[in-house]
């Protein structure tokens, strides 16, 4: 796992920051009392004083001269904090206060990257893959399904949903659509199984149709590239059906995406309203087969209602 310049700077504007205010909490400690201060300084002459014994003796007379040093370090450390306390700043004011004291705001502990920088590349990571991070299983909220049959329903794709995330990339067939009216919970349902995959080490994107037919064409109009959408190991494509439907765009660039996918081994997750009969009159046989197909995509259909309506 390794971290880019711009995580470096992060990490040492956050370095700088806490000195900065370090140096501040010193100043006001100066004003009102600066023994607190002072007693650094004999620390410091204390350590001084006993390196040389220490260095040479031995056995139980080094431990006697360490146990001396380590008495006089204790009884002025002892005194900052009385002193502190006294004047009305708390025990640890005068520590330096980092955002992450398990690595000192370096990003590694103990030459391993530190959680704090696990999580800062994982919300990159969210970032680049267009993902909503609050979109999780645990955040899953199953009393939104008043109904009871609904409910049961959803507790079964909800199952389904999470086991696919767990087993991906093993998963039989690999693509999966969900298909059901607005609002019954398609989007959370796809950023849960995404942000499970993109957790567990692999690639996923996010993009809805309508964004994915606008840069086909921007790519048509501008004469450039059109972005990829074979790489990431799970596309996410929401919102099928609400795009413009271009005559030998639209289509075509679907049935593209999702072929290369399927002969590269890629997984492909599809949200959308539309129901089989709009799918196969809006874009044909060719792609129909390809969503519906037993051996190619599991085709879960949502029943209720818009659950958002009801918050």
């Amino acid at each position: 796992m390794g971290i880019n310049e711009n995580m470096r700077r992060h990490y040492k504007l956050l370095r700088e920051s806490a000195a900065a205010n370090l140096r501040e909490r010193e100043q006001r400690v100066r004003e009102s009392c600066p023994e607190a201060l002072d007693i650094d300084r004999q620390c410091m002459e204390v350590v001084n004083k006993y390196t040389r014994p220490i260095a040479g003796a031995r056995g139980e007379e080094r431990e006697a001269i360490r146990a001396a040093r380590d008495a006089e370090l204790g009884a002025l450390k002892a005194r900052k904090v009385e002193l502190l306390e006294t004047h009305g700043f708390d025990a640890g004011y005068l520590q330096m206060q980092y955002c992450c004291p398990k690595c000192a705001d370096t990003g590694y502990f103990k030459g391993e990257p530190c959680e704090c920088l696990r999580r800062l590349l994982l919300l990159g990571r969210y970032s680049e893959a267009r993902l909503e991070p609050a979109h999780t299983f645990d955040a899953f909220d199953m009393e939104l399904f008043q109904d009871g049959r609904v409910r049961r329903q959803m507790e079964r794709i909800y199952a389904f949903a999470r086991d696919y995330a767990d087993r991906f990339p093993y998963n039989t067939p690999r693509n999966v659509v969900l298909q059901g009216a607005v609002g019954v919970g398609k989007t959370f349902l796809c950023g849960c199984i995404g942000n499970r995959i993109l957790e567990r080490g692999h690639s996923v994107v996010r993009v809805t149709a309508y964004s994915m037919v606008n840069a086909v064409l921007h790519s048509i109009r501008n004469n450039v590239s059109a972005p990829s959408y074979t790489e990431p190991d799970l596309l996410i494509l929401d919102d099928l059906g609400v795009e413009p439907s271009i005559p030998n765009v639209t289509a075509e660039k679907l049935f593209c995406v999702l072929d290369e996918r399927i002969e590269t081994g890629k997984a492909t997750l599809i949200a959308t309203n539309l129901t089989s009969k709009h799918i196969s009159e809006l874009y044909g046989e060719r792609i129909f087969s390809r969503l519906t197909s037993p051996k190619l995509t599991t085709f879960i259909i949502i029943e209720g209602k818009d659950v958002r309506a009801g918050r």
